[in-house]
């Protein structure tokens, strides 16, 4: 025969595991959803507002799943969100090193700094020129076929690069530009991480996790606690002498008695 506390208990452990999993499945939405928009924010800077949406969507919907069609959950204390704290700074910090990398070398930020600084023009006119690179159409391994067009006369051709021209020392060689380029990039990569984390730093101290009312009530409600512990002790010390003297007592008078 089964026993029915051996039932209840395989029954109680099966619902807390699925409440732990509905909890988790949560938090790794979140999560992920936190992760694609600090990570990929930059690709798609939408994603942010459309986050924000779906979040306030969501929020109402649980709301009324929680209110009419589920049983009301037991709460629970709990001093953080446990590991998944530590899984979000970890991404917060890969996705603060992936944005430094995006903006110092898919955009024209820096190269656009450089060129101010090197030839002090602030217009941009001939930044276009500054990015494009000579090439001598004689160099090519496999000529072009290019019939009757009349680009077949053409010599010189112009593409996106830094490199020198056909004609230096060093034909198509990584010039000094480019490593300023590139130096610069590495620069801003350090600069930009360490102003997100002073930003960071003073953020967490201007907003901390627990407010200080909250902190000074339970510092109160602590010391509230030990209070009523030390006098609880005292009373039990009290009667367990009091018991003791009526103890006393009494043998004292079973012995005048005799």
């Amino acid at each position: 025969m089964v026993d029915i506390h051996y039932l209840i208990g395989i029954v109680l452990l099966l619902v807390r595991s699925h409440k732990l999993l509905l909890t988790a499945n949560t938090f790794v939405v979140l999560v992920m959803q936190y992760g694609f928009i600090i990570l990929f924010g930059l690709a798609f800077p939408l994603a942010p507002l459309l986050a924000l949406i779906n979040n306030i969507f969501e929020i109402r919907t649980d709301a009324m799943k929680m209110l009419k069609f589920i049983r009301r959950p037991v709460a629970q204390r709990a001093k953080d969100i446990g590991v998944w704290f530590s899984i979000m700074m970890i991404v917060t910090k890969i996705a603060v090193a992936t944005s430094a990398v995006i903006i110092a070398f898919s955009t024209n930020l820096i190269p656009k700094m450089v060129y101010r600084l090197t030839t002090h023009d602030d217009t941009l006119k001939g930044y276009l020129n500054f990015t494009l690179a000579y090439f001598n159409t004689k160099d090519f391994l496999i000529p072009p076929v290019l019939g009757d067009s009349k680009y077949g006369e053409v010599t010189t051709c112009r593409y996106t690069e830094f490199r020198n021209p056909p004609d230096d020392t060093h034909p198509y060689k990584r010039p000094m530009v480019y490593w300023k380029i590139f130096m610069a990039r590495l620069a801003f990569i350090v600069i930009y991480q360490n102003v997100i984390g002073i930003i960071q730093t003073v953020i967490a101290w201007a907003i901390p996790d627990v407010s200080a009312k909250l902190v000074k009530r339970i510092k109160r409600e602590n010391f509230l606690l030990r209070e009523y512990i030390i006098e609880y002790e005292k009373r039990q010390v009290m009667m367990e002498q009091a018991e003791g003297i009526a103890d006393l007592l009494e043998v004292l008078q079973d012995d005048g008695d005799t």
